[in-house]
């Protein structure tokens, strides 16, 4: 058993770009083709049939129009790109350091000879030391199959202490 086991997340391989940026340039093509679609086709079809004819714009505007709409996706896309990179960076220095912090605990219930055990909120064990067997005379695979901790246990291990 492992002293609170839990995944961490794999890191982004090395020389390539984030998701987060992999996200937006992803949204910002997608604003550029809808613009394009607007400017290009869809517009002239949709305000035909609502006002009977419109007359488009001069090329030269709807390009001005698919350029503002990216830049302003862009704009407007840029923090919250900036925080959730920033979030992750936190998230997965946080992980590392946890990583350190198991390891180390780890190294320290090696080294001692008494026995250490941990249990969850339900009282399910959820990491016993290996030197058990020595300790107490009971192997580590019947200490896995305990459901939960029940009080006999502490009082066996109090007398067996004492």
């Amino acid at each position: 058993m492992q002293p609170g086991s839990k995944e961490t997340a794999p890191e982004a391989p090395r020389g390539r770009p984030p998701r987060a940026l992999l996200i937006g340039l992803m949204t910002l093509g997608g604003v550029l083709l809808l613009s394009l679609m607007w400017e290009f086709g869809l517009e002239t079809m949709i305000l035909g049939a609502l006002t009977g004819g419109a007359t488009p714009e001069p090329t030269e505007e709807r390009w001005e129009f698919v350029a503002t709409s990216v830049a302003f996706a862009a704009l407007a896309m840029t923090p919250p790109l900036l925080w959730l990179t920033l979030a992750v960076r936190r998230e997965r220095s946080a992980e590392r350091a946890l990583d350190d912090t198991r390891q180390q605990f780890q190294t320290v219930v090696e080294a001692v000879s008494e026995v250490i055990w941990e249990v969850d909120t339900e009282g399910r064990y959820t990491y016993v030391s290996e030197n058990v067997k020595e300790a107490l005379g009971v192997s580590l695979s019947v200490i896995k199959t305990f459901g939960t901790v029940e009080p006999i246990f502490y009082r066996r291990i109090w007398l067996i202490l004492v």
